[in-house]
């Protein structure tokens, strides 16, 4: 046999030449990385190749849509300012020069197939923050912050109207506006800007005073005929001096007397005290600045609604008809007409029950009194609580009987006890 003669001798000059080897893709091996900079700060992206071949370029895009730089080449005009490269066979090292919202974003550096992207952000900052230091009650107050970095902060806003107050949040966005501004809204404004870079979130605040005008400082005051004394309050803003405030109803002033108290106007409060309410005072006051107030409009004046929920129900009778079912009568009052009404019932023994509805309807009528009956259908025998709850537009009162009306299909009676009520509203 004769012995295999190898094709390449061990001295043959061809022996190691990498022609012969497969081919190897190039490779970026640079680590993708962020960098989070201040505002005109530099910074220098990194692209080394392995395995590079003489026909290969680098290219560095920004965003993945325009083509910053090929090799040594700028190709974004008067933007190349921006920029300068050190490009070599193996790597390009591109540096930004100044960090601003132009420049922000990603950088992608290509080596034929091969890939590497880098971020460059931007910190937060609040540039500027605007208010007006001081505003009149009632007129539209604008916020505006002006913020920079990348990614795109998120802007909130803060209310703490004195040192000891809470933050109360009152908006999102660089620019909010609160119409119709009032006194509880003056206070510290803070504008807190975060843009998720791991970093804390950086905040500006600005002081803003709400002055002139009169409010009322609760609008509604719900009472009803009998209800006993409620106090109608109104504040000011900032004077040199507490004005002179005066209360009308109905276009007249109501003057201090009798059931009326009104008292001096200090620390920016004026109130109209009524002592043992009727229904000829439920209605519509008006608190106003007396003519010629230093630092106030004399045409300033709030509204205050003194309501006249109904009056408690009172109960009439209880009757039986021919089933021994027991029937109620009661009798409201209220100062404006009544809106709906509800009656329901629990048995005594069993305290851990619910309440069962016995009627639930709705009044419409312009009466200011009402007669409502009730029959008591489909109960067991027992003794059972009952309740009535009377509604109109300002609110309800509550009639809870302790009557112990006692449904007995073969005897029936009313065991007389106290009544009392409570108002909801």
């Amino acid at each position: 046999m004769t012995p295999a003669v190898s094709s390449y001798p061990a001295d043959d000059d061809t022996q190691g030449d990498d022609s012969r080897l497969p081919n190897i893709p190039p490779e970026i091996i640079t680590p993708p990385t962020t960098y989070v900079l201040a505002r005109d700060e530099s910074v220098t992206l990194h692209c080394d190749v392995k395995n590079s071949d003489p026909d290969g370029a680098l290219v560095w895009n920004f965003n993945n849509e325009t083509a910053v730089y090929v090799d040594a080449n700028c190709y974004i005009g008067p933007k190349c300012a921006f920029y300068k490269v050190d490009f070599r066979t193996n790597s390009s090292a591109l540096t930004i020069s100044r960090v601003n919202e132009e420049t922000v974003g990603k950088y992608y550096c290509f080596y034929r197939q091969a890939l590497v992207v880098h971020q460059v952000h931007m910190k937060v900052t609040v540039d500027s923050i605007y208010a007006p230091k001081s505003i009149e009650y009632g007129e539209t107050l604008n916020l505006s912050c002006r913020v920079s970095g990348f990614p795109e902060p998120m802007v909130t806003w803060h209310l703490q109207a004195n040192e000891t107050a809470p933050n109360i949040g009152i908006g999102k966005g660089s620019n909010i506006t609160i119409p119709h501004v009032t006194f509880a809204q003056s206070g510290t404004y803070t504008c807190t800007a975060l843009n998720f870079n791991n970093e804390p979130p950086v905040s500006r605040s600005i002081q803003v005073a709400v002055v002139k005008g009169i409010a009322a400082l609760n609008p509604i005051v719900n009472a009803a005929e009998g209800s006993g004394t409620v106090n109608l309050c109104c504040n000011f803003g900032p004077t040199k001096k507490d004005p002179l405030v005066k209360w009308l109803k109905n276009d007249k002033e109501v003057l201090s007397g009798g059931r009326y108290l009104t008292n001096k106007a200090q620390k920016k409060v004026s109130c109209l005290t009524i002592m043992t309410v009727k229904e000829e005072d439920l209605g519509t006051f008006t608190c106003q600045f007396a003519k010629d107030q230093p630092d106030s409009k004399s045409s300033a004046s709030a509204q205050i609604e003194l309501t006249g929920i109904p009056v408690t129900p009172e109960l009439l009778e209880v009757t039986y008809d021919s089933s021994k079912t027991p029937i109620l009568k009661w009798k409201v009052k209220s100062f404006l007409p009544l809106t709906s009404y509800q009656v329901r019932v629990k048995k005594q023994e069993q305290t851990d029950r619910e309440w069962l509805v016995q009627a639930n309807k709705t009044i419409s009528s312009d009466n200011k009194e009402e007669i409502i009956e009730q029959s008591l259908d489909s109960l067991s025998n027992g003794v059972y609580d009952v309740e009535l709850i009377v509604q109109n537009k300002f609110g309800s009162a509550r009639l809870v009987s302790n009557n112990k009306v006692a449904v007995d299909r073969s005897e029936h009676e009313v065991i007389a006890g106290e009544l009392f009520f409570y108002y909801r509203y």
